[in-house]
């Protein structure tokens, strides 16, 4: 059963590393899981929040959210993935990739800092309902998304690609190219 496939990727995932994050936390308008999002940057740019709270004032994780939607929406998300963004002439890195060496315990700390979330049963959908069966995120920035399908339940893989292709509507924020999961 589907259930329990997507019951056993979650259980794999959790115990290499990853942490689930109810579907509840997901902003629909925004595409991202914003509270997982700030508890990075909260761990991993402290200072730099520091900074634009003070040019913000109480609205800057909203300031912050429209900069990140700004840049993803002119650069795409694989470029906001490597480049971070820049607000009020403050970078703020949205991931951090593995050093090539442990020479440098900072950098190794902030690569062990990313926050690997498994979300089961995403309500992406600001008019309905409809759900993906597993969407994969890094610090709360969705990077993929799986429909599961299993040969008990009389459907295979062309059965989820008909389903991406078909019964998904690619102008809902979750399946623009480049704009969400890539």
């Amino acid at each position: 059963r589907e259930k329990e496939f997507e019951n056993a990727i979650e259980t794999y995932l959790l115990s290499n590393g990853y942490i689930k994050i109810d579907n509840s936390k997901y902003n629909k308008e925004s595409g991202l899981f914003p509270e997982t999002l700030f508890e990075f940057l909260q761990k991993t740019q402290k200072a730099e929040l520091k900074q634009l709270e003070k040019q913000h004032g109480v609205s800057y994780k909203d300031k912050i959210l429209h900069r990140l939607n700004q840049q993803i929406k002119q650069n795409g998300m694989l470029n906001v993935l490597r480049k971070g963004i820049i607000d009020f002439g403050v970078k703020l890195n949205l991931i951090y990739f593995k050093p090539a060496s442990s020479l440098n315990p900072e950098a190794f700390e902030k690569y062990n800092s990313n926050i690997f979330s498994i979300t089961r049963q995403l309500r992406y959908n600001t008019k309905n309902e409809n759900s993906l069966d597993i969407t994969l995120c890094i610090n709360g920035l969705p990077l993929a998304t799986a429909e599961l399908k299993g040969k008990f339940t009389g459907q295979n893989v062309w059965n989820a690609i008909k389903q991406y292709k078909q019964d998904r509507d690619h102008r809902e924020l979750a399946f623009k190219f480049n704009s969400r999961a890539l």
